[in-house]
């Protein structure tokens, strides 16, 4: 079975040959890490270099995370850091590249921070967004500019466009350099009129990150109750009551919406606590939630890097995305959090939703064994509420199949799909992928895979690791190899 240490040798042994998807570089020989003769360490799982050794495993070359049977031979080679991305390190490193990179300078893969002390001290990233301070610019995978703020970007810059005329339309709302301003006459004039919003909410979304964060000077006085605009505190946006506003910011506040203050100043609040998934979290991380937890909040954190197999048999376990995995290291190595232990019931059994409350408010849509259904209430109850979907058509793609018996044909001039654990095994012939109206016969998606890099090319178009990982997609291999570019 291969595991984590086979699977980085490999890597390294192909670069030579143009193997894909390795992140580093051989240099040389042995970097004379741990001796391979080393005692079995039984069930603990020794650090090397960038991965962790399997139980029973030894560390021999720690600069490229090498591991083998105790007293096997190592390999002899070395690695560099050198890098010119992130796409040359480690998902758990970044790439740091002076100057950014100016001029074609050679970067190093250095490890990004797990955690950053909450410290004010701004730096502006390569990326050109300023964070909080530079531990939490490497944290984003994103090296340091400079010091301080970063300046403003273009899009701050005013707009071109102005009204003209006596007429007392409004034309347009724009940016002006330093807010959203409404501009009225007959027409507009200027090389940006076709670009004015419709509203002011929809400009400050636009133009969110122009506005400084520091707090604004105004404040209400005076025994009134009357609204004298909304402004940011340095924190939040506050309405301001009195008589009279005082302040060299009371013209520079918002008339009565919060929404277009906060949209403002939306790069002021700094990330959300947890994430939803893990599309809310920065390059190289993943939402990792509590073990059965699949609803809830979670926390970003480094993506593991890949390399884990299963034992055989292995005990399986139950994905949030509803899948079954062979082990719980085979769905964390692919970023699936576990929802449970033992198989899935399988994507074609009803949700296990309820809808709680007297509300109306539409929660999401459903399937119940049979067909996709609307859920509405107050709120969800569930060991599914995290996967309702957004609509019906997006349910129904989900659940494409499960009226069809296990086992099925598949593919043909019809088109006949499969269950969505299974996949389409088309006849081992020249045409292939269902054309020509060949028929498939619908298999199990396997549960677990190997990491060895040999790469095909799936009925799907998108290039697989190898021909498990293909099956496990839901789709049979078209050629070996990567596919070609469009």
């Amino acid at each position: 079975m291969t595991s984590r240490s086979a699977f980085f040798a490999s890597c390294l042994l192909g670069l030579a040959s143009g193997l894909l998807g390795c992140q580093r570089v051989h240099v040389g020989s042995n970097d004379g890490g741990l001796d391979a003769s080393a005692s079995d360490g039984g069930s603990a799982r020794e650090q090397c270099g960038p991965v962790l050794c399997g139980a029973g495993e030894v560390c021999c070359n720690s600069s490229c995370g090498i591991c083998t049977e105790p007293g096997g031979a190592c390999i002899e080679i070395a690695c560099t850091n050198e890098c010119s991305s992130n796409a040359d390190c480690a998902p758990t490193d970044y790439c740091a590249v002076p100057g950014c990179g100016e001029g074609m300078v050679t970067g190093t893969c250095i490890p990004r921070p797990e955690d950053c002390a909450t410290i004010a001290a701004p730096a502006c990233g390569c990326d050109g967004v300023t964070y909080p301070n530079g531990c939490e610019a490497g944290r984003a995978g994103v090296g340091v500019a400079s010091d301080g703020a970063c300046g403003p970007p273009p899009m701050c810059e005013a707009m071109d466009a102005r009204g003209d005329g006596d007429c007392a339309a409004i034309v347009g709302i724009v940016w002006d350099g330093s807010r959203c301003t409404t501009i009225g006459g007959c027409g507009c004039v200027g090389a940006d009129c076709g670009s004015t919003y419709a509203t002011t909410l929809e400009c400050e979304q636009a133009r969110s990150g122009c506005h400084s964060c520091a707090p604004q000077e105004a404040v209400g006085e005076g025994p009134c109750d009357a609204l004298l605009g909304i402004f940011w505190d340095g924190t939040a946006c506050v309405s301001q009551t009195g008589c009279d506003c005082v302040g060299a910011d009371c013209g520079d506040g918002w008339s009565f919406d919060v929404a277009e203050c906060e949209a403002a100043h939306r790069h002021c609040f700094g990330p959300p606590p947890g994430c939803d998934d893990s599309s809310e979290c920065g390059p190289g991380e993943w939402c990792q939630k509590p073990r059965g937890a699949c609803g809830a909040r979670g926390v970003c954190s480094s993506a593991p890097p890949p390399g884990w197999s299963c034992p055989d048999p292995g005990p399986p376990v139950c994905g949030c995305d509803g899948r079954t995995y062979g082990c719980d290291d085979m769905a964390t190595s692919l970023t699936i959090n576990v929802a449970h232990d033992g198989e899935c019931m399988g994507a074609c059994r009803a949700s296990d939703v309820t809808a709680d409350g007297a509300c109306d408010l539409e929660l999401g849509w459903y399937f119940d064994g049979a067909a996709c259904r609307s859920l509405s209430g107050c709120s969800c109850v569930g060991f599914d509420c995290g996967s309702l979907s957004p609509d019906e058509m997006t349910c129904l793609a989900a659940h494409e199949g499960c009226d069809r018996p296990v086992g099925g044909d598949c593919g043909g001039f019809a088109g006949a799909v499969c269950r969505p654990d299974e996949w389409c095994d088309y006849p081992a012939s020249m045409i292939g992928c269902g054309a020509a109206d060949e028929i498939g016969t619908c298999q199990p998606r396997p549960t677990a895979c190997t990491f060895e890099v040999t790469p095909v090319c799936g009925c799907d178009g998108l290039t697989h690791d190898n021909e498990c990982f293909a099956n496990m997609a839901g789709t049979d291999v078209a050629t070996s190899g990567t596919c070609a570019s469009p």
